[in-house]
């Protein structure tokens, strides 16, 4: 009979503890998961989501569906060409989008991406046609970089096109910018242009620097 009440008390306080925060070095946690660092130099810190290759990835394509929209995974190599890891180009970490049923990268690579498509341009002027992975201004003087909102489909929304100016100011025109609808300087900075959804079905470029 007590074998029976305890087994039933045990039960009964994991189903509380199922259903509060979980901390990990920590009494009080403040969140679902709060893992708190260690203070001893011989303890690895850290979590380690699921580490997989590209290839090993795509073979779980038809397993990703709604349920696992938000799942974070670590590509450690390889290069997605078709599927829902076709936006794989470097390392790092990705999550997947059930909305465009692809794997969308959260950085964590300082590989250079598709490098096929990287743009070196003397010009002062550059009209952005949407295939390129990574700009690279050559020129010595301003350079224009003329945006269209309407470059790319909604089937390519999250696409990330890396900018790198070399020694003056980039000048953005256009009115594809959320937020820049007239031409704003932006002085010795390197920038990234994401393409997100917006309002008119078929999305608009971000600007972040």
């Amino acid at each position: 009979m007590k074998k029976n009440v305890l087994s039933t008390l045990v039960f009964l306080t994991s189903l509380g503890f199922a259903s509060a925060q979980v901390g990990i070095n920590q009494m009080m946690p403040k969140a679902s998961l709060d893992v708190k660092a260690s203070d001893q130099a011989t303890i690895v810190d850290g979590v380690l989501v699921p580490r997989l290759t590209v290839t090993e990835l795509a073979l779980k394509d038809g397993i990703y569906l709604a349920d696992q929209n938000g799942a974070l995974v670590f590509v450690t190599a390889g290069v997605g060409t078709a599927g829902k890891t076709i936006d794989i180009k470097t390392p790092g970490f990705y999550y997947y989008d059930s909305n465009t049923s692809k794997w969308t990268s959260m950085g964590g690579s300082s590989a250079v991406p598709s490098a096929a498509n990287v743009v070196y341009t003397s010009s002062s002027s550059y009209t952005l046609l949407g295939t390129e992975d990574i700009i690279l201004f050559t020129s010595p003087n301003p350079t224009i970089l003329t945006i269209n909102k309407n470059l790319l489909t909604a089937a390519e929304i999250g696409k990330v096109i890396y900018i790198q100016t070399w020694n003056d100011q980039l000048d953005v025109d256009g009115a594809g910018l959320r937020g820049d609808a007239l031409k704003v300087a932006y002085t010795k900075r390197a920038a990234m242009l994401i393409y997100v959804q917006g309002t008119d079905g078929l999305g608009e470029w971000l600007f972040k620097n």
